[in-house]
């Protein structure tokens, strides 16, 4: 795909792609689907998952399972369902039995998928959801800092990504499994740092990003 390719004929294609070894166990690729309205403009929202699950592959769009549900419930209630929104995942295809995918994988899908994705969607804002995404959209290496270290601080995507300003979120499932919502949890914690992320969006907040990580070396 060339940079200049537009984001709905990305989403068709993808739904057709065979090209790295998930895609003969899962039932479809999931490219991606907005929340709210969807905008032909740059400088939208850009929410970023790992991987599909099993009801997102049984679907067809992504978080549409329970942690999903939940996802979608937080988001309304920090206003960002409202906001030009584009959910997707590191990879388009369901790893099997439920396996972070591999990095020859997300290299596969990214180069491929979300990097044209990316730079037709020209985000101004970057939510990154759990290990996986964030550590590839920052550049950073796997035993780098995790998730709940890096959570609601705000960074720089990868150059290679665009560098938007983007917030580390914990995953949703985690928040999901949060049954007692207490403060401090993990359901307080994403309902916090999405209301940070909505404030920095309506302009009553600025975002303060740390540079950019350098890019990991190559050998």
């Amino acid at each position: 795909m060339t940079g200049d390719t537009s984001l709905p004929d990305l989403l068709e294609a993808n739904r057709a792609c065979v090209a790295c070894t998930l895609r003969p166990g899962c039932a479809a690729p999931v490219p991606g689907d907005w929340v709210g309205q969807p905008q032909a403009r740059p400088g939208g929202l850009l929410l970023l998952g790992d991987a599909p699950g099993p009801e997102e592959d049984r679907q067809g769009r992504p978080f549409a399972g329970h942690a999903g549900e939940g996802l979608r419930t937080l988001l309304a209630g920090a206003g960002l369902d409202r906001a030009p929104l584009f959910l997707t995942t590191l990879v388009k295809c369901r790893p099997p039995a439920h396996r972070p995918p591999s990095a020859a994988e997300v290299q596969a899908c990214t180069e491929r998928w979300l990097r044209p994705q990316i730079a037709a969607l020209r985000p101004g804002m970057v939510l990154t959801l759990g290990n996986a995404a964030t550590r590839h959209l920052l550049g950073t290496g796997p035993a780098d800092t995790g998730i709940t270290r890096l959570r609601g601080r705000w960074q720089r995507a990868a150059p290679a990504y665009g560098g938007a300003p983007l917030l580390p979120l914990l995953h949703p499932a985690t928040a999901a499994r949060d049954e007692a919502r207490s403060p401090g949890g993990a359901w307080d914690l994403l309902a916090r740092d999405l209301a940070e992320a909505a404030g920095v969006w309506r302009g009553e907040r600025e975002a303060r990003p740390a540079a950019a990580p350098a890019p990991p070396p190559l050998f």
